[in-house]
């Protein structure tokens, strides 16, 4: 699959680095592209916004999954198991799901709640995107 990632991250020296470019350091025409890109798709208010943003900079967002959330008496929850991308504003929450299930339905369910799910490998595209950790590990309708 073919991506536009290593060409933004190219620095305006031709440096390629790996998750960002500082503000200042942004290619020409990545820049060009990104605010013709904004006038083209953005509402006023955001097209203004990126006009008035003098030194751009680029930050990669990625997803990020553990492999294994469970290790003995300690268990991972929100960020610390899944990194889901800022704009979907769920980490707090997730953390906040994820806590409540474990406090509801106690450390030993909870284990085996997470342990079955981080060996399926029919979950492996959803683990590292983090989408189906909700369905899995979420706040019991009732106890």
């Amino acid at each position: 699959m073919e991506t536009e990632l290593p060409h933004i991250l190219t620095d305006k020296h031709g440096k390629r680095r790996d998750f960002s470019i500082p503000p200042g350091l942004i290619a020409p025409s990545v820049e060009q592209e990104m605010r013709s890109y904004a006038n083209r798709v953005l509402v006023t208010p955001f097209q203004k916004l990126v006009a008035a943003t003098k030194e751009p900079f680029v930050q990669a967002i990625l997803d990020l999954g553990v492999p294994q959330m469970a290790f003995d008496r300690i268990v991972l929850v929100g960020d610390a198991a899944f990194i889901p991308r800022p704009h979907t504003a769920a980490s707090t929450s997730k953390a906040a799901a994820n806590a409540i299930a474990q406090i509801n339905l106690g450390a030993c369910i909870f284990f085996f709640l997470v342990k079955p799910w981080e060996s399926n490998p029919s979950l492996s595209m959803a683990r590292s995107a983090g989408k189906e950790s909700n369905e899995v590990i979420n706040e019991p309708e009732s106890v």
